[in-house]
């Protein structure tokens, strides 16, 4: 549980800094992908923190492209 407030208050704090710096310059598009892409990171550490099964990424990618690489075979 200690972990999980660790990568709020880590997350948090580089979140307030970088948030001031892009409203400052206006960078409206950049804002809304570092918001995302942080709480991506943020979910991401804290289910690695409580142990939780994260999904392999190319398991999903095998899943989708398996039945188009047929396709393509040579027979």
């Amino acid at each position: 549980m200690f972990g999980v407030l660790g990568i709020l208050a880590v997350s948090a704090i580089i979140s307030f800094r970088e948030i001031q710096i892009l409203r400052k310059q206006n960078m409206k598009r950049d804002l809304w992908a570092f918001c995302f892409f942080m709480l991506l990171a943020t979910g991401m550490m804290a289910a690695e923190v409580l142990a939780l099964p994260i999904p392999n990424p190319m398991e999903g990618l095998a899943a989708i492209f398996s039945p188009i690489s047929g396709w393509f075979m040579m027979e």
